[in-house]
């Protein structure tokens, strides 16, 4: 799914982690990382991990919040790729949530 942002806007994304089954996923032993890049660099432009943009706002029901703040979403409009991705230890790496962020002309931004 993709999400319209425009330039400049903070926003807050919520998320709540489920397994196959629908069932919370309990994230104290995970470790989330959030990115945004290009469409054609796979180099972040915004990285958010927890406690620097990522908070749990209930992890064993699977509830995080990635913060995005103006600077973050400052960007040329067009359309960005992001992706969630929980890891546990050195081998366990789940991609929990990836689609677009298109980021749409602001008047505010001269």
């Amino acid at each position: 799914m993709n999400l319209t942002i425009y330039q400049g806007e903070s926003r807050s994304l919520d998320y709540v982690i489920t397994d196959d089954q629908g069932e919370p996923v309990d994230l104290t032993f995970y470790a989330p990382e959030w990115r945004l890049a290009s469409r054609t660099d796979e180099t972040p432009l915004v990285t958010k991990t927890l406690g620097a943009g990522i908070t749990y706002t209930d992890a064993s029901q699977g509830m995080l919040t990635v913060e995005l703040t103006p600077e973050d979403t400052e960007l040329t409009p067009g359309l960005y790729r992001r992706e969630l991705r929980l890891s546990s230890g050195s081998t366990q790496r789940h991609t929990a949530d990836f689609g677009g962020i298109q980021i749409t002309d602001s008047l505010f931004i001269a």
